[in-house]
């Protein structure tokens, strides 16, 4: 019983490091395939990191103003514009695509790569 609490308690206080986060050139690795053809769980961590993106965005901008922000300055807080009718399979090939261009930014966590090829593929306009 002892043994089971320890293991528990060790569990609950240990803290990841930034070390853990995957990074682009797992990614690459775990997303081998053809265009349309990658493997499901790629789509989906796609897809978690623009949410995740939003969310954050979304919460941190009323938690700074008070109010909830609209769309498009939640879309201009994340940094990218994705226009309507852009699939999570389409995300997912503009990021692949942009770490096979960038291989200088693998090591970078591949959330931080995703938003950056998203970000370069979807500016806001300035209007």
């Amino acid at each position: 019983m002892r043994v089971a609490v320890l293991l528990v308690c060790s569990l609950l206080f240990t803290t990841p490091s930034f070390g853990g986060a995957m990074n682009g050139n797992e990614f690459l690795a775990i997303c081998k395939g053809e265009p349309g053809n990658r493997p499901l769980t790629c789509k989906f961590f796609v897809a978690g990191v623009i949410q995740a993106l939003w969310v954050g965005a979304m919460r941190g901008a009323a938690l700074a103003t008070g109010e909830t922000p609209t769309i498009k300055k939640i879309d201009e807080y994340v940094g990218f514009c994705q226009p309507e009718g852009v699939s999570t399979s389409q995300a997912l090939e503009i990021a692949y695509k942009f770490m096979q261009e960038h291989p200088e930014n693998l090591h970078f966590p591949v959330s931080a790569i995703i938003r950056d090829a998203l970000a370069r593929s979807f500016p806001c306009s300035s209007s």
